[in-house]
C-alpha cells in the first residue's frame, strides 16, 4: 500500500508543475502554419457536426475539381466525361463509349461499328463524309469535295476541290483534283482526271483524262484522253478519243475525232469525222477524213482490197494532181491502169506517172 501510494503522489506533483500555457505551447503549428494561436474557418460548403464529444467536418454540395472532386452529381454509363467551365461534363450525343460492343460513338449514343461517326470527318484538312447538305446517296472525299451542295442527290466527288460548286445537279462522278470544279446544277456527267470539265455545268458528258473537256458547257460529249477537246465550250454530242484530239474546237458539233491531236479544219464544223494520228485534219462540215497528209494507202475490208465501195461521188486527184485507177485484169494476169485528160479516157499495163 506504502509503494502505490507514493507512486499516486509523484504523478500528480508531476502535472501539477507543468502549467497550462505550456501544455497549450505543444500545438502551435499546423499543416506548416506556425502561430501562437491555430484557427478553423468555415467554408459555406462545410458544416460541422457533433454529437456529444464526437465531430465531424461535412461538405455541402458538389465537391470541385480544385478539391479533388469532379463537379458532376452523376454520369451516364458509357460517358466520355471531359473538363468544361471547371468541372466534369459530358456530352453523350456527340461523343459516347458502347463498353459492351467496345464500340465509339461521335454523334450518336448507338454506334453500329467500331467508330460511328454521323457527319463528315475532316482528317488534316482531308473531307471524308458526304459532303454539303448530308445527303445519304453523295460522297465526297478530298479537300473541298463537294461543300456547296444542298439537295442534289447521287454524286460521287473524290478529289482536291472535286465537284466544288455543285448544289443541285445530281447524278454525277468527279474524280480528280478539280474536276466539275465549276459544275453548280449540271448533271449526270462523269469527270475523271485533273481538271476533267471543270467549267462544265451542262449534262450528260463523259471526260476521262487530264483536263478533258476541261472548257466544256455544252451537253452531250465524250472525250477521252489527255488534253481532249479542250477548247470546246458550247459545241455538243463530239466524240474525241486520243491525246489533243479535238483541239481548239470550239464550236463543232455532231463530230467525230480519232487519234492524237485529230481534229476539225475550223472551230464551228458540224457532222464531220476525222480519223488519224499526228494533225490529221478534217475537210469540214459534212465530210470524213481518213489519216493525215502522210498516208499512202487506205485498204477497205483487208489488204486484199476485197470489199465494196458505194457511194454517189467518187473523187480522185484535184484540179492540178491527176487521178488514177488501178484495174486487176479479169484474167487474173495483171493490172490496167485508167488515167484521164481533159475528157480523154487512157488505159494501159504500164504504170503513167499519175499512177506512180
Amino acid at each position: 500500500m506504502k509503494i502505490r501510494t507514493s507512486l499516486v503522489a509523484s504523478i500528480f506533483l508531476l502535472v501539477t508543475l507543468v502549467a497550462p500555457t505550456e501544455a497549450l505551447a505543444v500545438v502551435q503549428s499546423l499543416n506548416s502554419q506556425t502561430g501562437q494561436n491555430q484557427t478553423f474557418q468555415n467554408d459555406s460548403n462545410v458544416t460541422i457536426s457533433s454529437s456529444n464529444n464526437i465531430h465531424s467536418l461535412i461538405w455541402q454540395g458538389l465537391l470541385p475539381v480544385s478539391r479533388g472532386g469532379t463537379g458532376a452529381s452523376s454520369f451516364t454509363s458509357g460517358s466520355i466525361p471531359f473538363i468544361f467551365n471547371g468541372i466534369f461534363s459530358q456530352d453523350n450525343t456527340n461523343f459516347f463509349w458502347d463498353n459492351t460492343n467496345k464500340r465509339l460513338g461521335i454523334g450518336t449514343t448507338s454506334p453500329s461499328s467500331a467508330l460511328h461517326v454521323t457527319s463528315d470527318a475532316l482528317i488534316n484538312s482531308l473531307t471524308i463524309g458526304r459532303g454539303g447538305g448530308s445527303i445519304s446517296t453523295n460522297t465526297a472525299l478530298g479537300i473541298t469535295a463537294l461543300p456547296s451542295n444542298t439537295t442534289a442527290t447521287d454524286n460521287t466527288a473524290v478529289g482536291n476541290r472535286a465537284m466544288e460548286d455543285t448544289t443541285t445537279g445530281g447524278q454525277n462522278t468527279a474524280i480528280g483534283a478539280t474536276a466539275l470544279l465549276r459544275n453548280t446544277t449540271g448533271a449526270r456527267n462523269t469527270a475523271v482526271g485533273l481538271g476533267s470539265l471543270a467549267s462544265n455545268n451542262s449534262v450528260d458528258n463523259t471526260a476521262l483524262g487530264h483536263f478533258a473537256l476541261t472548257s466544256n458547257t455544252s451537253s452531250g460529249n465524250v472525250a477521252i484522253g489527255y488534253n481532249a477537246i479542250y477548247g470546246n465550250t458550247t459545241g455538243n454530242n463530239i466524240v474525241a478519243i486520243g491525246a489533243n484530239t479535238g483541239g481548239p474546237q470550239d464550236t463543232a458539233s455532231n463530230s467525230i475525232y480519232i487519234g492524237k491531236s485529230a481534229q476539225g479544219s475550223t472551230s464551228d464544223e458540224n457532222n464531220a469525222i476525222v480519223i488519224g494520228n499526228e494533225q490529221t485534219t478534217g475537210a469540214g462540215t459534212n465530210t470524213a477524213v481518213i489519216g493525215n497528209s502522210s498516208m499512202t494507202d487506205i485498204y477497205f475490208g483487208s489488204a486484199n482490197s476485197n470489199a465494196s465501195i458505194h457511194g454517189k461521188k467518187l473523187y480522185l486527184g484535184s484540179s492540178s494532181i491527176p487521178g488514177c485507177i488501178i484495174v486487176g485484169d479479169s484474167d487474173s494476169s495483171g493490172v490496167t491502169y485508167l488515167t484521164v485528160n481533159d475528157g480523154v479516157l487512157t488505159s494501159s499495163t504500164t504504170a503513167p506517172s499519175a499512177c506512180q
